[in-house]
């Protein structure tokens, strides 16, 4: 088996990784202490769940910096250039990601102090859980930024160089920059567009099915200028 079809192959699994688990991270290990009456109260009682997703999410991010290691043979053949901005924007997402369960972290550890407290000190606490719930959100946003931003190296390489069917990686490169449009509203005062979010989504599936199925297409690389 040719290196690029190997690659491609631990690529997918990768990918396949992260999309299987961070939902479960966002809509089953997280989702019960977003609900009412917030985390504040509820974190406390979820405390081995939320260890757990913050595992995970380091995990999730640990796998960008993995998927760019094992790309770079693929794409160092045709551009050291791309190559390299995909393990850098790689890097970027653990960092993000890495901040993002620290600031999860600190919100289990004021649940736990606020348990502890028996509802002395409510309102300082209030106060406290807010600025830590609003840090953690705008870290969850640039840590999907990020995560768009990697996608989007991953389709525009495997574009330029006719890696997989281009029609396949350049509707990939819209759906990642849609998923980017929309999970940077919030930055301006506007809601996610959860809408925009999709495509990314089905485009990643597909690649995966592709890279398990198909790989890489071996070529050869571009000659030196």
């Amino acid at each position: 088996m040719s290196t690029a079809k190997t690659a491609a192959r631990l690529i997918a699994a990768m990918l396949l990784t992260q999309m299987i688990v961070s939902p479960i991270i966002n809509f089953a290990l997280l989702q019960p202490i977003f609900r009412p009456p917030g985390f504040l109260v509820q974190s406390a009682e979820h405390a081995s769940e939320i260890s757990i997703a913050a595992m995970l999410g380091i995990a999730t991010g640990a796998l960008s910096v993995a998927i760019a290691i094992v790309a770079w043979p693929v794409f160092r053949r045709h551009s050291e250039a791309m190559a390299l901005w995909l393990f850098a924007i790689g890097v970027a997402g653990l960092v993000a990601s890495m901040s993002e369960q620290s600031q999860t972290l600190s919100m289990l550890a004021l649940g736990k102090a606020y348990a502890a407290a028996n509802g002395a000190d409510g309102d300082v606490f209030r106060r406290i859980a807010a600025q830590v719930g609003s840090t953690r959100y705008m870290a969850h946003l640039m840590g999907l930024l990020t995560g768009g931003a990697f996608a989007f190296a991953i389709y525009c390489a495997s574009f330029r160089f006719a890696l997989v069917p281009r029609w396949l990686a350049g509707v990939g490169m819209l759906a990642a920059l849609l998923e980017m449009i929309s999970v940077s509203l919030p930055f301006f005062g506007q809601d996610i567009a959860f809408a925009l979010l999709a495509p990314l989504g089905l485009c990643h599936l597909a690649l995966v099915i592709w890279l398990f199925v198909r790989g890489f297409a071996d070529r050869p690389a571009a000659p030196a200028a």
